[in-house]
């Protein structure tokens, strides 16, 4: 049996773990009014997306039994500081140039008096990590009050805010909900999808890993259905990929990687003299300052590399030997370049 608030007398409700498992290119999904979005308390992994953060934290907010009405409420306190809590924070957007009252419709779920609910928004918006555990008065607009199945209100600014959902008795596993409620007229709040990959440029032949949240299912445009996959396109290319879980419903997002061919021209001259019985010298000029490198067919390694625009060879043999140029974007262009050189020793 535990309490509902943390006033002395407060009635008692039976708790619940239920032990169940689980369901910075940012996209963003518009929120229908009263949508319903289950979130899970105390799980053991981070995401590590902006959408959805997880945690523990020493001490909790103080379950003063009122919840809280617009346009906000004061900070109540913190209750148990020494001891650890689980806690989830769900990252929302407003898109509305002007504050008003949002109702959030608080549901314990299977946790039962182990859950609480809160509202964070900094002053100006624009930040997207806006709950610290650390701090837990920090941006707090207000909260449910106790842990009960009931609505709070606080009024919202334009710009990103956080639910925050916690443990109030014991770190544990459990499954709660809440809704949205606010005014007829104004537009959807939005929920962000966030995909990141290990490159976001490529030269020709490179590879890059895509990935999005965990915990979910997923469909790509490239028809793979895991939570990353890894790409090596040919040309600039859209990758696109639909999210779905429990607490966020269907949300989607792209990603564009850039390809640089490294095809690039240079008035590359060549001045060969075989005044020498095993070996010539070549005088190069018009090559890429951002860089270039000699090859020689048939022989492993670079034969001679640069970064200037004149640059003579000595020491050049009998052969055929190829450039790779190199573009502003430090792409090399292909081993098949068409600038040769053939020397010949007489």
């Amino acid at each position: 049996m535990y309490p509902i608030s943390d006033l002395p007398g407060a009635p008692l409700q039976m708790g619940s773990s239920g032990n169940q498992p689980e369901g910075e290119q940012s996209a963003v999904t518009k929120i229908q009014n009263s949508t319903i979005y289950s979130v899970m308390i105390g799980k053991a992994t981070d995401p590590a997306f902006k959408s959805e953060r997880v945690g523990l934290q020493l001490g909790r907010i103080f379950r003063d039994g009122t919840a809280a009405t617009c346009p906000q409420k004061t900070y109540p306190g913190n209750f148990n500081t020494s001891s650890s809590y689980g806690y989830t924070a769900l990252l929302f957007y407003n898109p509305n140039p002007t504050p008003f009252c949002l109702t959030i419709n608080f549901d314990t779920g299977d946790c039962g008096t182990n859950s609480h609910s809160h509202l964070y928004q900094r002053n100006d918006g624009t930040q997207t990590n806006i709950y610290d555990p650390s701090n837990q008065s920090a941006n707090y607009l207000g909260d449910v009050g106790g842990s009960l199945t009931q609505p709070y209100s606080v009024e919202i600014k334009q710009g990103y805010f956080e639910i925050v959902l916690t443990n109030t008795t014991n770190v544990s596993q459990c499954n709660t909900s809440f809704s949205f409620t606010y005014p007829n007229g104004e537009e959807e709040l939005q929920t962000l999808l966030s995909l990141y990959s290990t490159k976001d440029k490529l030269c020709a032949g490179e590879s890059a890993t895509l990935s999005t949240e965990l915990n979910a299912s997923y469909l790509w445009s490239t028809g793979e259905t895991t939570q990353q996959i890894t790409v090596s396109p040919l040309e600039t290319t859209i990758y696109s990929v639909t999210v779905t879980n429990a607490s966020w419903g269907t949300r989607n997002a792209s990603k564009t990687i850039t390809v640089s061919p490294g095809k690039i021209t240079a008035n590359v001259l060549t001045q060969p003299t075989c005044n020498l019985p095993t070996s010539g010298v070549v005088k190069l000029s018009g090559l890429p300052t951002a860089g270039w490198e000699l090859y020689k067919e048939g022989q492993e390694g670079i034969f001679a590399s640069g970064m200037t625009m004149d640059y003579t060879i000595t020491g050049l043999s009998a052969g055929l030997y190829r450039y790779k140029l190199k573009d502003t974007e430090s792409c090399f262009s292909p081993y098949t370049s068409p600038f040769a050189v053939v020397l010949v020793n007489y």
